[in-house]
């Protein structure tokens, strides 16, 4: 008696939903709608109550069907684009997606893809993901639909208006294969060649880029049809792909979320109130996670005070520390603050000094040291010293020499080297 009773308000929602919130076929149950347990319920309770509401007569009354919100039938009925390459040059206008409305998820099925060669071996991960962090994909082996989320934030959404083009960046020769990532180029028509160069990278809420990475499409459930594409289409050899699989799923990498860097002038974004950043660094054939400390604080912890300077969220960058930086000889790294994402302050309860500048946009991050500098005649100067945060990553950290060795020959040690140097094809 209870089993029909549960089953009705499934069936008032629609069949997609019952298939979508189904972990037998595969569909990422994280990812259903926010309101979804409050709708389930009302028209549960509605369901239920008709069983037993009766008129003065006697003869039971049976509620109108319920009517699911138009977000929930937004979300399982969006129209689905066909993505035909991810390649770049062989982009064509019918390729072009354009959204008339905002959405939550980016439907797309990827269809004449060409058949394998005779080299050509299926991918099949080594292990499964019980979680889909970014989208879900049908059981439609023929023509496979992968639902795709602009961030983490259920708020977030597809502006209406969206136009351009998913594509798969191949990263240069200097730079590790294990660096490519699916982008999305926004144009301002369905011109794939001149349109493309004249647009620019979609970007999310926080202030980065829309990418999914190599390293989590290789290795996350829901992306099957993703993976097929690149190995088809020789975006992505096996051995890559393998590779990328290991090292994903072994630090479960998440779109959006980890800092994967592996060049010079990588945009990434800070909270400067949290005292420990996770940050992991790619190499060719390797990826190293380590930990950066109070960025700004004190970094004596004799002296330390428990709480950061700062608060607010900062894009950042790291770059290669000039000569007229006079930071001392080897190789160092510094950090740029590229755009202040969230007002930066001091923090209401920082007691230490307060007359040095905040974090500004375009400047270099400034940190605290735990000694003070000499002045003249070698006496040191009174009070708490700021000076530019950097590492030299021949003495520490030495993971980080793998942004020097994904330099280009000619990029020495320019400071305002826009990314698009680095990857000028983009």
């Amino acid at each position: 008696m209870y089993l029909p009773a549960l089953i009705r308000p499934l069936r008032a929602l629609g069949r997609p939903l019952i298939d979508f919130v189904s972990p037998a076929r595969g569909y990422n149950v994280e990812r259903r709608p926010k309101n979804f347990r409050r709708q389930f319920l009302g028209i549960h309770r509605r369901c239920h109550a008709s069983e037993h509401t009766a008129d003065e007569s006697g003869s039971v009354l049976e509620d109108p069907p319920p009517i699911p919100s138009a977000d929930v039938i937004s979300l399982l009925r969006d129209p689905c684009f066909d993505i035909r390459t991810l390649r770049r040059g062989a982009l064509s206008s019918e390729d072009c997606i354009h959204l008339n409305t905002e959405r939550r998820t980016l439907n797309i099925r990827l269809v004449g893809i060409p058949e394998p060669n005779a080299n050509f071996s299926r991918f099949e991960p080594a292990s499964e993901s019980l979680l889909q962090f970014s989208g879900f994909s049908t059981s439609d082996t023929q023509h496979p639909k992968v639902a795709l989320v602009p961030g983490l934030d259920d708020e977030e959404k597809f502006p209406s208006g969206l136009r351009g083009f998913l594509y798969y960046w191949t990263p240069p020769a200097h730079i590790t294969p294990l660096a490519g990532e699916i982008n999305f180029r926004v144009t301002s028509n369905n011109d794939p060649t001149a349109g493309f160069r004249a647009g620019h990278d979609y970007k999310i809420r926080t202030g980065g880029r829309w990418r999914l990475p190599l390293l989590t499409l290789a290795w996350a459930s829901g992306y099957e049809p993703l993976r097929d594409a690149l190995l088809r289409e020789e975006l992505v050899d096996a051995d890559t792909m393998k590779l990328a699989e290991a090292l994903g799923h072994g630090h479960k990498l998440l779109r959006n979320v980890s800092r994967v860097v592996h060049s010079f002038h990588q945009h990434f974004v800070l909270d400067l109130s949290t005292q420990a950043f996770t940050f992991y660094f790619l190499g060719r054939g390797k990826l190293h996670k380590t930990m950066l400390l109070d960025l700004c604080n004190y970094k004596d912890s004799t002296t330390r005070p428990a709480v950061q300077p700062f608060e607010g969220q900062v894009l950042c960058r790291f770059e290669p520390a000039k000569p007229s930086h006079r930071l001392g000889g080897g190789r160092r790294v510094v950090i740029r603050v590229a755009k202040i994402l969230k007002p930066v302050r001091y923090a209401p309860n920082w007691e230490g000094p307060t007359h040095v500048p905040l974090p500004q946009q375009g400047k270099l991050l400034r940190t605290f040291v735990s000694s003070p500098p000499l002045g003249h005649w070698r006496r040191p100067r009174p009070g708490p010293r700021w000076a530019l945060w950097s590492m030299d990553v021949d003495k520490t950290h030495r993971e980080m020499r793998v942004l020097f060795e994904h330099q280009k020959p000619s990029e020495g040690t320019t400071e305002l080297s826009p990314w698009a140097s680095v990857f000028g094809t983009r």
